[in-house]
Formats: structure tokens, C-alpha cells, sequence
């Protein structure tokens, strides 16, 4: 399965067979309807020993389970991922991790910040979610990548 995820925090599980191949000019099919100034900030692979992450540009974020997402149809507006406020911003990220991974973020000031996953609260699916990155005034979260550890000790991003 595949996880889509919008800005203003809509998201739609569908089956990955849904999106059938296609050449390199085609255009492409729908995979999730966006209200008007909605755009798609990440696609991730459903697993079962992960969690989708979500960061807001205010540095609010959380974890929740993929089971709290049904599986749809390619083409819907998707359900709630995040309950949204000026407190939070718009999402800036969805990524699929697991409890050992950790989260570099840049701010728009250029500030890196590492969080570890696991101190990230397990929270429903339309919960707010907690503040992960502390920022300074007028600073927003710019961007994010999941740091993985292998089994050897090294590090992916």
C-alpha cells in the first residue's frame, strides 16, 4: 500500500496496483483529489513494523499507526492526518519510519536539528501532535530526512 499526504493534512491509503505503468511522456493518473491550494508533500510504503512521522512547518509532529488509515480508491480527497491550526503551520512532511530511525530537520534560518523517533509520541490519526523542534521567532521547518541505522552501524539518509 502506499500512503499520500497533502499540506493541508488530508491523506488517502490506496493500493499500490492502482497506478499502473506507464511511458515516459505519459500524464499520469490521479492518486488523491487536493482542495484548492492543497499540494502532495510526500508518497510513502506502507509497512507493518513502521509508523508514518508528520512534521509541520511550526515544528509540531507526531507519529500514528497505518491501520488508522482504510484503504481507499485512487482519486478520493484522502481523510484527516493531522488536526491543523495556525499553531502548527502546514505539513512539510510524511515519512515512513521505524523506532530506532531519527529525523535531521533544517529550519528556514538553516538550523539542523536530530530528533530520535522513538520520543515521538504514538498519537490518532486527527490528533494535533506535540512540538518536536523548538524554533526562534519567524523560523519555520523547511524540511526533513529520515536518518536509518543498518544492522552494521551505518547510517542511510
Amino acid at each position: 500500500h502506499l500512503l499520500i499526504v497533502t499540506a493541508q493534512g488530508q491523506a488517502l491509503r490506496v493500493e499500490e496496483s492502482e497506478f499502473r505503468p506507464m511511458g515516459r511522456a505519459a500524464r499520469g493518473v490521479r492518486g488523491i483529489r487536493l482542495a484548492k491550494g492543497d499540494y502532495v508533500i510526500g508518497c510513502d510504503r506502507v509497512f507493518d513494523n513502521r509508523w508514518p512521522l508528520l512534521l509541520s512547518e511550526k515544528g509540531v509532529g507526531k507519529r500514528t499507526r497505518y491501520d488508522e488509515f482504510m484503504l481507499r480508491h485512487r482519486g478520493g480527497l484522502g481523510v484527516k492526518v493531522m488536526n491543523l491550526s495556525e499553531k502548527t503551520g502546514l505539513i512539510v512532511g510524511c515519512w515512513s519510519v521505524a523506532e530506532e530511525d531519527e529525523i535531521i530537520a533544517i529550519t528556514s534560518r538553516g538550523r539542523m536539528i536530530r530528533l530520535a523517533v522513538a520520543e515521538t509520541p504514538v498519537l490518532g490519526r486527527t490528533a494535533m501532535g506535540s512540538i518536536m523542534v523548538r524554533l526562534d521567532e519567524g523560523d519555520t521547518v523547511a524540511d526533513a530526512s529520515v536518518v536509518s541505522t543498518t544492522e552494521d552501524g551505518d547510517t542511510s539518509i
